[in-house]
């Protein structure tokens, strides 16, 4: 589950990068969650602070997991999640780490 998000966020980033290249990446990200979030109860600043809190696409991930499933962020799920979502990313797009 974690690298599904993964993947789908790292596709969504290489999309927006492509239709936006002089976007940021703060703005990049918040396009990305838009689109993500569209259809549930997420508001626009919870988005915003998600956007420019992410300092890479595996954070964004991570809170991404946290966000849709809540239960992976306790404990060992969440460090299990968080290693998974780093491996994905070390081993598909260094530049997302």
């Amino acid at each position: 589950m974690p690298t599904d998000i993964a993947m789908a966020i790292l596709n969504a980033y290489k999309l927006k990068r492509q239709q936006n290249p002089a976007a940021d990446q703060a703005t990049l990200f918040k396009y990305i969650l838009w689109d993500r979030f569209k259809n549930n109860m997420v508001t626009d600043a919870e988005m915003a602070q998600m956007a420019t809190t992410a300092k890479s696409l595996s954070e964004l991930s991570l809170m991404v997991l946290k966000k849709e499933k809540p239960t992976m962020s306790e404990g060992l799920l969440e460090k299990s999640a968080r290693d998974a979502i780093r491996q994905y990313y070390v081993m598909n797009f260094p530049d997302g780490v």
